[in-house]
Parts: C-alpha cells; structure tokens; sequence
C-alpha cells in the first residue's frame, strides 16, 4: 500500500525543468540585437532628417536631390526590414519553447541594457531614448 502511493507522487524529472542557459543566453543575445538595430536606425533616421546635407522638399519631389531621394527610399525601406526582423527573430524565440515568464525576463533585460547603452548617444538624441526602449 505504501508502495503504490510512493509511485503516485511526481518526482523531480517530471517536473516542468528550468530551460538551458544557453536558450536563455541566446534568447537574451537576439532580444538585445533586435532592441539595438531599432535604436541605431532610429538614430539613423533622426540624424538623416536633420542632416543639413540633405535638401527634403516636400512640395515638389521632383526637386529632391540625388541624395535625398536615396534617404527617403531608406527611410520607407527600413520599417519593413525591422518589421520582418523582429517577426522573424521572435517566431525563433518561440520555437524554442521557452516560458513566458523567461521570455519576458530576458526582453526585459535587453530593454534596460539598450536604455543604458543609448545614454551613451549625443544629448539630442536622449529625449527619444525611452520612447525608443520601450516600442521595443
């Protein structure tokens, strides 16, 4: 009778494990990635816009220089790509089968070390920095 209860209980090998640290390590390495290239091309766009190099008529775009034209094909081009990295990067993340609770912790982690790692941009640019950390 003792015996039969004994084998009832769950033991430590059928509860649900702590994923590996490297899925943790890698989900955290791609979180980070995805956070920095949405805060460099935002910074990207933002210095391109104001860039006094850069003639934007608006008015009339067929008066827009060669250079501008180029910038305004990136700066359309650049939302899709983010768009299909980031869908991509986290359709990865989640076939990994990581929790939720881990994957929130590893996103919010990469948030504060992009926030921290923007304080480092010119001062200019800081007032968008936690507009930019937290879309992300």
């Amino acid at each position: 009778m003792l015996d039969s209860r004994l084998s009832d209980t769950p033991t430590i090998s059928d509860e649900k494990k702590s994923p590996a640290n490297s899925q943790l390590a890698v989900s955290f390495v791609l979180h980070l990635a995805l956070m920095l290239t949405l805060l460099g091309v935002s910074q990207w766009v933002l210095s391109t816009v104001f860039s006094p190099d850069t003639f934007f008529d608006f008015s009339n775009l067929f008066e827009i220089n060669a250079a501008g034209r180029r910038q305004l094909l990136l700066i359309a081009f650049f939302p899709l790509a983010l768009f299909l990295a980031w869908q991509a990067g986290h359709q990865w993340i989640g076939r990994r089968n990581l929790p939720v609770t881990w994957r929130a912790a590893t996103m919010t982690i990469a948030a504060f070390v992009t926030f921290f790692a923007g304080m480092a941009l010119p001062a200019y640019a800081q007032p968008y920095l936690a507009l930019i950390t937290g879309f992300a």
